[in-house]
């Protein structure tokens, strides 16, 4: 197999004849296209083929979807009249490669925007999704290509001056159903043109493989066919405005996605085909030529004339690169393109960190001398003068870097003489494929040490860019590069000797998960009433709720919801990520839903539905009731879990239903209900890229759900899979040999599985529901060792795990006792974390259509929704604060931020154990930079905007508590300086013994550089005991007024420290 790239090495011009334009007509297209094969260096000939093409902005288009100028086109039919005198037996299905080239390194990561304007909704939703399909293919039949496709759907409003590769817009062109451009065209002319045809009902073609075939040309790839004797394949008849075959010709081999469907054969699906995959990773891997990369063309760099750079083409040599592809490989692509049956069920392990070749080649060797030969065949390399082991092993996987320690057991275990090689003699090795992924990271947080730690990640291959791409005080994230093995799981036997290998090597920074299963997934919704009369219209519903038509009362916050909160335009507004299960798109939500496949490809909701069959469709015909009734239906976990935590946080102010905490926000609903853990780990390092949040906005993922073992999702008999569903309440997430009695050995060992080492060191925001059980006593007590993840990473600072309450405001705050709960921890630092913030629990309802609400239902996953709305909106009033300059999340600042403000259970710390507190939406929604107070005797009357406060060098706030075990008074004080909130609580809602009003004081431990917090966690001292002249003296000074503890009901502090007054300072001395 091969592929072609014709390189310019001669200039050559021609004139055209005009004189022998006019008789050129008499003939017909066919005739017209025969005498210029034939006739290639005829002028007259070229002219009157010429001028039977359809022209878009000055370039001619050939073949269906190829533009080209009149220059290119006669070396182009030059071109085929050489391929047609060549001996048949000479031609192989191949790739051609354009003569400008490919894509590259550097500058692979493609980025395109929709021009939105241009489309209708449904024809952008179409434009959207097939294009999204296309482009995964492309990407996943080369991993290690650094190849990307990125839609920047932030600039589809507003493509113009978009930073972007190229733009996707409809355009009107006769006799064309797409029209793309190759990498070496003028930037202004990347265009991907999709025309009314694409959405005509009479298309014969596959819609997904017109991208796929477009997207090939993107990538530097020509037709298929103009390598066979059928070199001139589609002649334009402008009277019908259409293609049509040359008669006469041999057919072309339709291989190829690249193949044109002409001369009788041909697919009309574009698939790739293992020789395209096979191609395509020749040209784009290890082994791309240099002669065939394109020069960077971006900013104000004039490109080559575009003439001169054609004509350089021609009387080129044909460089020929060998494309080695087994068969086996080539069939399982075959039946993969082909649409046959998916493949069975793979296991993936992931390796990262400064170790991570040296824990391939340890992982390999315990595999192979665990189960020899039936559980990691081997592979030969000839042996050649110069080789050595190291090598080998580098060439074999790609590897940068050799381990030699490792390296030697590893070739011990598949060769006689181990590191011993002889010339003329095959050395053995593992038969496997080593993929290499990149990846952002926050390197501060465990297992990455620190920014300084940087040294040892470049000495072992693992830095892709030491460029940090955004530093908060500690917060460092960096590019990294990882290896991936995808070894075949259909084999039960095979299959569990693999995961015992893992599972025993105890390594620090590997993961390892399943693709491709399927087994039920929890939902954690378990409040489920009836409502108990139907009323005569849903507004009136709402009313009897207690609720003002948004669920922001569901806190009953009299205020109303803030226009910042409402909406948003721009690159840096959050998109929410919810793996569930299947959404409805009711007129609460027709606009803000985008379904994702189990491999993150965007598909029609009606696709996302057909996985569903007990799920009815949402029907507008049923939306709009002439007598205004409200019917109410019964909430189904199955079918409305997802729809449930939708609308929750984007339900949009459409005077139809309750509003969301969000409206409008974009959801992008996955559908783990099918997925695995190991496709799952792949969306979250997708959606954690620092290019995918700059173009597309925050990623914030909402998840009420558990990670299973991934053993048990293959279904092979284990006694880790014992007891029922996998995924049900009472099962593990982790396998028993990483147990100690009922909890984990080590909470080293959360992270070694996937997704949850994914979630733990990607840059995205992650709201997990902390679970419950069918009763308290099913409740799992939350800590660094539980079993159950992701609840099990509260510690984390990008992830917010949520319970729920029952009663949600003071002074008898409750929390349900079938909720998972937080418990002491000896192994983290924040032990009293485990549970972030609680949420209410009960009491929703949504819209199911305008005619129908559904009952009364609430759990931990309605609370989590509640709290991905808040967060989506904290984002969206305050992105200086929360987002940094690459859309990505301060997880820090705004974990920090959802402490600091909630509503405390009104017990010691020590008492409330589960959480610290309840979400409280007024006061996280205000400006984190700016002081806000409410002053005393105005609580519920809102928040007051405080005017640069100021304290004294040595203000500290003193307190005191009773021990009531001995009577005794014990005293303890606070520094301003690290002082965040002071809260109040009136004695009448207290209830305690003694008199006097109470307060939380909330603090930070600020980073000696920044001054700001030094981490994500909030020490809360409460309730203590103030003396009457403690209250009174000043605390902060705001210009020529002195502020009093007896002044404030509440005092929230910016989250840097407030200026400090000079010393000997006459305000301080009083």
């Amino acid at each position: 197999m091969r592929f072609q790239c014709f390189v310019s090495i001669a200039f050559a011009t021609f004139l055209f004849a005009i004189s022998s334009f006019e008789s050129a007509f008499a003939d017909s297209p066919e005739a017209i296209a025969q005498k210029a094969l034939d006739n290639p260096d005829d002028p007259a000939a070229v002219t009157a083929y010429l001028s039977i093409l359809p022209k878009v902005a000055g370039r001619y288009v050939v073949d269906g979807d190829q533009r080209m100028t009149a220059l290119e086109v006669r070396l182009w039919l030059k071109k085929q009249k050489e391929v047609r005198n060549t001996d048949p037996k000479d031609l192989v299905p191949e790739l051609i490669v354009d003569a400008g080239g490919v894509w590259p390194k550097g500058q692979r990561q493609l980025t395109y925007a929709i021009d939105k304007g241009t489309f209708s909704n449904s024809e952008y939703r179409l434009v959207r999704q097939t294009l999204s399909r296309a482009a995964r293919e492309w990407v996943a039949a080369c991993q290690p290509c650094d190849l990307q496709f990125l839609h920047a759907s932030a600039y589809d409003a507003k493509t113009e001056d978009a930073p972007v590769t190229f733009i996707v817009r409809k355009s009107d062109i006769d006799g064309v159903v797409a029209l793309a451009f190759f990498p070496s065209d003028d930037p202004s002319e990347r265009i991907l043109h999709i025309t009314p045809k694409f959405f005509s009902a009479t298309l014969k073609f596959d819609r997904t493989g017109v991208m796929r075939h477009e997207l090939g040309h993107i990538l530097g790839y020509r037709h298929e066919h103009i390598r066979s004797r059928n070199a001139v394949c589609m002649i334009f008849h402008a009277e019908d405005g259409g293609w049509r075959t040359i008669e006469g010709f041999e057919a072309h081999d339709p291989i190829s996605a690249l193949s044109y469907p002409c001369g009788g054969e041909g697919s009309t699906t574009f698939k790739l085909t293992a020789i395209d995959r096979a191609a395509h990773r020749k040209v784009y891997g290890s082994g791309t030529n240099a002669a065939l990369i394109v020069p960077s063309q971006t900013g104000n760099a004039a490109p080559a004339a575009r003439e001169d750079r054609a004509a350089l083409q021609d009387h080129s040599p044909v460089i020929a690169m060998a494309v080695q592809s087994s068969a086996a490989t080539a069939a399982q692509a075959d039946r993969s393109a082909s649409g046959a049956s998916e493949p069975g069920p793979a296991i993936v392990i992931e390796f990262v960190g400064p170790s991570m070749t040296e824990d391939l080649f340890t992982f390999l060797n315990a595999l192979r001398k665990a189960g020899g030969e039936s559980a990691l065949p081997a592979r030969t390399i000839g042996v050649q003068k110069g080789d050595f082991a190291c090598k080998l092993f580098r060439e074999a996987y790609g590897l940068n870097g050799c381990p030699e320690v490792a390296a030697s057991l590893l070739a011990d275990s598949y060769n006689v003489n181990g590191v011993r090689l002889v010339t003329g003699k095959n050395f053995a090795l593992p038969d496997v494929e080593v993929e290499t992924f990149q990846y952002q990271a926050d390197i501060h947080r465990s297992p990455y040490g620190s920014i300084e730690g940087l040294n040892s990640y470049v000495e072992n291959d693992t830095v892709l860019d030491e460029t940090v791409i955004a530093k908060d005080g500690t917060r460092s994230i960096v590019t990294l590069r990882g290896r991936r093995l995808q070894l075949d799981a259909s084999d039960p036997e095979r299959a569990n000797l693999i995961f015992d290998t893992f599972e025993s090597s105890n390594f620090e920074h590997a993961s390892i998960a399943v693709e491709r299963s399927f087994i039920p997934k929890p939902k954690y919704s378990d409040f489920f009433a009836t409502i108990p009369e139907v009323v005569s219209s849903c507004q009136e519903e709402q009313v009897s709720m207690n609720l003002d038509g948004s669920y922001w009362t569901m806190l009953g916050d009299p205020n109303e919801w803030p226009s910042c909160a409402q909406s948003c335009s721009g690159p840096n507004c959050p998109q929410v990520v919810l793996p569930d299960a299947i959404a409805h798109p009711q007129q609460d939500l027709d606009s803000v839903l985008t379904f994702l496949d189990k491999t993150g490809a965007e598909i029609s909701y009606e696709a996302a539905l057909g996985r569903y069959d007990a799920c009815e469709p949402y029907s507008v015909a049923a939306a709009n009731p002439a007598d205004g009734s409200c019917k109410v239906r019964e909430f189904n976990p199955t079918c409305d879990h997802t729809t449930s935590m939708a609308s929750i946080i984007s339900s949009k102010a459409n005077e139809l239903g309750l509003v969301g905490l969000s409206p409008n926000a974009p959801i992008n609903v996955y559908d783990w209900e099918h997925a695995s853990s190991g496709e799952l780990a792949r969306l979250i390092t997708e959606r954690a890229n620092k290019l995918y949040q700059k173009f597309n906005g925050p990623q914030v993922f909402v998840f009420a759900s558990k990670f299973p073992i991934p053993r048990c999702e293959i279904g092979v008999t284990h006694k880790d899979c014992k007891g029922g569903d996998p995924r049900g309440h009472d099962a593990h997430s982790y396998p028993g040999k990483w147990m100690q009695r009922h909890e984990l050995s080590s909470p080293n060992v959360r992270v070694d599985q996937a997704p949850a080492q994914q979630v733990a060191r990607a840059p995205v925001l992650w709201i997990t529901a902390a679970g419950q059980g069918a009763s308290p006593e099913k409740a799992w007590p939350l800590s660094s060792r539980a079993p159950v993840a992701p609840m099990n990473l509260g510690d984390q600072e990008n992830v917010i795990v949520v319970t729920a309450c029952d009663k949600c405001k003071w002074p008898d705050i409750t929390i349900s006792e079938t909720a998972n709960r937080g418990a002491s921890d000896e192994d983290s630092p924040h032990s009293s974390r485990a549970v972030t913030i609680a949420a209410p629990g009960d009491g929703y309802t949504y819209h199911v259509d305008a005619a129908t609400l559904s009952s009364i239902h609430g759990g931990t996953s309605q609370a989590t929704a509640f709290v991905g709305g808040v967060t989506t909106a904290m984002l969206r009033c305050n992105p200086e604060a929360y987002v940094d300059e690459t859309n990505v999340v301060r997880v820090e600042r705004v974990k920090r931020r959802i402490i600091l403000t909630s509503t405390p259970r009104l017990v010691p710390e020590d008492q409330a154990g589960q959480v610290p507190g309840v979400i409280n939406p007024s006061a996280l929604l205000k400006d984190p930079e700016k002081a806000w107070l409410v002053p005393v005797g105005q609580r519920g009357e809102g928040y007051q905007s405080l005017a640069d406060p100021e304290i004294c060098p040595t203000s500290r706030l003193h307190f005191f508590v009773f021990d009531e075990a001995s009577g005794s008074r014990k005293s303890g004080s606070v520094s301003l300086t690290n002082t965040r909130r002071i809260l109040r609580v009136p004695k009448a809602l207290d209830g305690g013994p003694f008199d006097g009003d109470r307060f939380y004081i909330y603090t930070i431990d600020p980073d000696v550089s920044s001054g700001e917090a030094a981490s994500w966690n909030v020490d809360i001292v409460g309730p203590v005991l103030i003396d009457d002249a403690v209250a009174a003296e000043p605390l902060f000074f705001t210009g020529d007024n002195a502020l009093s503890l007896s002044d404030i009901e509440e005092v929230i502090l910016p989250f840097l420290p407030l200026d400090v007054l000079p010393e000997g300072e006459q305000r301080c001395e009083l």
